[in-house]
């Protein structure tokens, strides 16, 4: 498959609207991608961006790479979460301009703040609704939310009421609902090594960028993670599906390397990071 690089107009295509999924294994390149193309990008059409930064895996870098003014706030387990009931939410300031807050603390303690603040995020918009017209991005990692996800979910559901387009990165794909991943418009596949994830991944992929498919998106899947006996031909050999070949094109990405793939249009492999 013919390999090109990232270019402006593949930023343009994943932020035409609705939201985006980046999947891939740790180190694969979805942090790059975010910090060093689709941020700037965001930020330079004058958009409103809230990062939640849970594992500072952008915090001082992002500063240097954006070229834009963006707040950064840290919170601690010590001035908010369960440890601090009665600490004022910070939902109201983050939602006011652009911003990244960093989680700063132990893993439980993070674990707290992040089902906390996603919380706190979804009772300000339930109470306050963002006034129309400035795009509105929720950049958040949920590999670690495993506290957060019945809000997280919530939050996904209710995006385009609230204004919000979310940009989610994530290591297993294959723990979200049908109807979940049937909310993403977008989809970028990095380098998996699970076979769930590669399915279900491929499955995405394809029912995204097959005209015939892209228009179910709003549907539930009748089987992204289904458990499924493989085909087999006259030797008792398992056939090669279009899943099945795609998981194994999915399964041989490099680091920086990545399957875009928007509504109705063909999938294409670029190489996100030219320098990988």
């Amino acid at each position: 498959m013919y390999l090109a690089v990232w270019t402006p107009q593949h930023s343009q295509a994943v932020l035409a609207g609705g939201n985006v999924l980046l999947s891939g294994a740790p180190g694969a390149g979805k942090s790059y991608l975010i910090r060093e193309v689709i941020l700037p990008a965001l930020l330079a059409q004058g958009a409103q961006v809230l990062l939640v930064d849970y594992a500072d895996v952008y915090g001082a870098k992002i500063k240097s790479t954006t070229g834009a003014p963006l707040r950064r706030l840290v919170l601690g387990a010590e001035t908010f979460g369960p440890a601090a009931a009665n600490a004022p939410s910070p939902a109201p300031g983050l939602l006011a301009s652009s911003c990244i807050v960093t989680l700063d603390g132990p893993r439980v303690a993070r674990d707290g703040m992040c089902d906390l603040l996603l919380q706190s995020l979804y009772a300000e918009l339930l109470q306050r609704p963002r006034p129309p017209g400035t795009p509105q991005y929720l950049i958040i990692d949920i590999s670690h939310l495993t506290p957060a996800i019945p809000t997280f979910k919530l939050m996904l559901r209710n995006a385009a009421k609230f204004g919000f387009t979310l940009i989610v990165t994530c290591q297993s794909p294959s723990t979200l609902d049908d109807d979940l991943l049937a909310l993403f418009r977008t989809h970028l596949a990095f380098y998996h090594f699970f076979k769930r994830c590669l399915r279900c991944m491929a499955q995405a992929v394809l029912t995204t960028s097959t005209p015939a498919l892209s228009g179910l998106q709003t549907q539930p899947s009748d089987g992204l993670q289904a458990q499924r006996a493989a085909p087999l031909n006259m030797f008792g050999q398992p056939v090669a599906t279009p899943t099945s070949q795609l998981a194994g094109v999915i399964a041989k990405l490099k680091v920086g390397e990545c399957l875009l793939a928007t509504p109705g249009i063909k999938f294409e492999k670029l190489k996100a990071n030219p320098w990988a």
